[in-house]
């Protein structure tokens, strides 16, 4: 019987002190290509949350990986001028379980980045169309883009241009940037590194 008691409290106490989720309400518009001019995103264009663990700098999205190094994407949604009746437009939720996410905690800064690709995409591709937003402080109603500690809650992210009836420049939204290509050095590297592997098994 007491060992089935303290069976009891150990499972009460794991529940007590497991981290929380959290979950993040984002809205976001308008969302549109550099073509000179400004189209819309349609519907169903990548949009992504990421958050730098370590540091406040996020590294550059490659043919490959949507982030590499500290970054992890905590969640992914896509255009849908539907919900807001603006076309290039999101608005979606997401649940942020940090035991999926070793390293994430209060503070880390999270960084909004948009693909002119199909949401359903696994990874960008070379020369994708990108763009991203982030700061620090409130925009337009919404909290600090930065994340919370593990006891769970809400934060409510906006990134809203003028022409979405926003605070922020229209350009805030354009997707301005587009992923490398694989440098001449990586692909050296990779060339060296299959001549080394031939030589072992030789």
């Amino acid at each position: 019987m007491k060992k089935q008691f303290l069976i009891l409290c150990l499972c009460a106490a794991s529940t007590v002190v497991a981290p929380a989720a959290v979950t993040i309400n984002l809205t976001g518009g308008i969302f549109a290509s550099n073509d000179g001019v400004h189209s819309p995103l349609a519907n169903g264009q990548l949009i992504q949350l990421i958050a730098s663990r370590s540091d406040s700098d996020f590294s550059t999205p490659t043919a490959a990986s949507f982030v590499s190094g500290d970054d992890v994407v905590i969640g992914s949604g896509m255009v849908d001028s539907s919900i807001l009746s603006v076309n290039g437009s999101a608005q979606f939720s997401i649940l942020v379980d940090f035991a999926s996410f070793p390293g994430l905690g209060a503070g880390d800064p999270l960084l909004l980045r948009w693909f002119d690709i199909n949401a359903a995409e696994s990874a960008p591709g070379t020369g994708a169309a990108y763009g991203e937003f982030r700061t620090d402080s409130s925009v337009d109603g919404g909290d600090p883009w930065l994340m919370i500690g593990d006891g769970g809650g809400l934060i409510t992210l906006t990134l809203a241009s003028e022409s979405a009836g926003g605070s922020q420049p229209d350009s805030a939204g354009y997707t301005l940037l587009a992923v490398p290509e694989p440098s001449s050095s990586a692909i050296l590297l990779g060339a060296l590194g299959a001549v080394a592997f031939r030589r072992r098994r030789a």
